[in-house]
């Protein structure tokens, strides 16, 4: 619509008593047509930004003749470069909406001249000597890098420099969506826009723009000690992960349709019982049928002498799972809702989602390191991080029956002639704990066999082999939800405790290991003084503004915010280093192997099945080293796994990781 209504409620109403007219008149054996009445007319808003009739210096280049470009011999300059799809937008236009619009060509701005690679051809050794030799400022560089991939071009020695990445790295609580977003982010708003529709010639004013933003970008960066992690292992991540999408992880898709089926069978099974228990069928999905159900018909919430609490759009009484297990004790039907509800959400998520991604049996996420605050790469399209080691096929097995296990990873394979060995980190976050902390109780338990046995142990005041499984569970959901910022109420529906026991249990627990509460309040207070800003270990910032607001739950939400970015985000850039040291590592030594997963603190690489004990052992070891490049005085042990799929990994261990230690250590002392 060009123009806006002055008044869409009259004109609805107009409409109505029309149409209520019409159908009068028609009964009566006659149509009349009343006039309408006519529309006023509103001018639209004029743009303030003036219009320019400016032409760009362009040369276009669609074959292997760049004679210009060699002859420059360009080197150690900044870049702007742009991807121009085969619709004539370019990444930085936004108009890129046809899922089946691919990369055409390069838009390279030197100094004040722009310059168009179009096709195959025109990406030449020429070309890639002076992109390597060069600054290549951009946005979205993955898909530049992809793009190139695509021509057999190696990225190796080309350093980009994104600016999406910086955009987020400089303001991590805003992701802009779009390149207008960004502009508007670092205040880079066009002064002009053009008169001509010409897509190059505005491909080329929209480089202008990432020109200005970088700038600042650049200048903010630098600023505030962040251009180091930028260049350092942002940038170095991302021709990582534009393979991993390029390549792609092998599914066994005869295997997922069987699990499919096993879900679809179980699935069956629990809805006949939820009619049974109900006494009628209805749309188990349905939340007002079952709430008719719960409330209407069994009367549940009155029967367990509990006030159900209310929805926050309708006001109309909750199904959710913890009113469902609430009632659970009077009636078998919340705990079957409870087990559909498991069961179908794994089909649709861990089934058919994924299902729906499969080409030619391979899986290709997108890999995203700017949609976490605290820095985690992220996986869509589908989300493999969120695929569950086990899977309980029965979610409350009865007559204390052994839970039913489906091993939904097992259907994710290296290729022929090829392995998987997945490198874990040890409870990281943990040691990023310990090591901010300073404490030497958690340290020490770190180096035992068993950390939470050691640590409930130390709690509770018992010999080890006296800890129980639900001990050490207790501790365990304890400390993480201090590292992860839970708040009391879901740490008492964690621990299934009552408020006043809760309060007791956390003060034994800070008795205990007092330096945990002492680092909380010291970041707090050092929050507090700087402005709200905190840092990681890889001095990645966010600011809390909310950190001394007089709201008392504001206030409380930014101190758990707060403690969870420095650990979760120095865990992060711990794996970033580790992913990118690998790789290196790899590369030196010429052993065939690629990242496939990278699932918070677990990298899962594809190695040639003879290269498996090399890959091991440099993939361990540079590991192992990241946390002292970052400054960490805690060791970061690394479990090893190796075999044919996800699923059905096995603990690899390996004498000849000691004898790399230590070859590798002589080589740079004798550098």
């Amino acid at each position: 619509m060009r123009y806006g209504r002055q008044d869409g409620r009259e004109e609805h109403t107009h409409v109505e008593e029309q149409g209520t007219a019409d159908r009068l008149n028609k009964s009566a054996g006659k149509v009349t047509r009343e006039k309408k009445s006519k529309k006023k007319f509103v001018a639209p808003i004029k743009s303030q930004v003036p219009v320019k009739d400016i032409k760009y210096p362009l040369k276009i280049f669609e074959d292997a003749s760049c004679k210009e470009i060699e002859d420059a011999d360009i080197v150690n300059k900044e870049i702007f470069i742009t991807l121009i799809f085969s619709n004539g937008s370019c990444q930085l236009s936004g108009r890129r909406t046809d899922a089946a619009c691919c990369g055409e060509g390069l838009m390279m701005c030197l100094d004040e001249t722009f310059y168009y690679f179009k096709g195959s051809s025109a990406v030449t050794d020429v070309l890639g000597k002076t992109m390597s030799s060069n600054q290549l400022i951009c946005y979205d560089a993955k898909a530049i890098i992809k793009y190139l991939f695509s021509f057999g071009r190696d990225v190796q020695q080309f350093q980009f420099l994104d600016v999406k990445v910086a955009g987020r790295l400089v303001s991590p609580g805003q992701c802009p969506e779009t390149f207008s977003d960004l502009c508007e982010q670092v205040s880079a708003i066009p002064r002009y826009t053009l008169a001509t529709e010409c897509p190059l010639q505005r491909a080329a004013w929209h480089v202008t723009l990432m020109k200005a933003a970088w700038e600042t970008l650049k200048a903010t960066m630098t600023n505030d000690g962040l251009y180091e992690l930028f260049v350092g292992t942002e940038m170095k991540v991302l021709p990582i992960l534009a393979d991993m999408e390029q390549r792609g992880v092998c599914v066994d898709v005869d295997g997922l349709e069987a699990m499919g089926e096993v879900v679809k069978t179980r699935m069956k099974e629990v809805e006949e019982e939820c009619y049974r228990a109900a006494g009628k069928h209805f749309q188990i999905n349905s939340a007002p049928q079952l709430r008719a159900i719960l409330y209407g018909d069994l009367k549940l919430d009155q029967k367990c002498n509990i006030t159900v609490r209310k929805t926050t759009a309708k006001g109309d009484k909750s199904t959710s799972e913890d009113v469902l297990r609430s009632l659970m004790k009077v009636h078998p039907l919340p705990g079957l809702i409870l087990e559909y509800r498991h069961l179908h959400k794994a089909h649709s998520t861990f089934i058919t989602g994924i299902a729906h991604h499969v080409v030619n049996g391979v899986v290709k996420p997108t890999w995203d390191q700017t949609a976490a605050v605290t820095g985690r790469i992220s996986s869509s399209n589908p989300n493999l991080q969120a695929i569950p080691k086990t899977f309980n096929l029965v979610l409350f097995p009865r007559d204390g029956a052994d839970p039913v296990p489906l091993r939904f990873r097992s259907v994710y394979r290296g290729r022929a002639g090829w392995r998987l060995v997945a490198a874990d980190f040890k409870q990281v976050e943990c040691r990023v704990l310990a090591h901010a902390a300073r404490d030497e109780h958690l340290e020490q338990a770190l180096r035992s066999d068993d950390l939470f046995t050691d640590l409930a142990a130390r709690w509770l005041e018992k010999p080890g082999r006296e800890v129980s499984g639900r001990d050490r569970e207790r501790t365990k959901r304890l400390v993480y939800a201090g590292l992860y910022g839970a708040g009391a109420r879901t740490l008492a529906d964690i621990l299934q405790l009552p408020q006043g026991q809760l309060e007791e249990v956390i003060h034994s627990f800070d008795r205990t290991f007092p330096s945990l509460k002492r680092f909380c309040e010291g970041v707090w207070s050092e929050c507090s003084r700087d402005g709200g800003r905190v840092s990681t270990v890889g001095r990645r910032t966010r600011t809390f503004p909310n950190i001394s607001s007089d709201d008392a739950a504001m206030r409380a939400q930014a101190r758990r915010q707060a403690v969870n970015f420095i650990i979760q985000g120095s865990a992060a850039e711990l794996c970033k280093r580790a992913m990118c040291e690998c790789v290196a590592g790899l590369r030196r030594a010429g052993v065939a192997g690629r990242l496939l997963l990278a699932v918070h603190d677990e990298l899962v690489w594809e190695v040639a099945a003879d290269e498996v004990p090399r890959a091991a052992d440099i993939i361990k070891w540079s590991m192992e080293s990241c946390g002292r490049q970052l400054g960490l005085q805690v060791p970061l042990p690394v479990a090893l796994y190796t075999g044919h799929s996800w699923g059905d990994l096995e603990e690899y261990t390996s004498g000849v990781a000691s004898v790399l230690t230590f070859t590798t250590e002589a080589i740079k002392t004798n550098k």
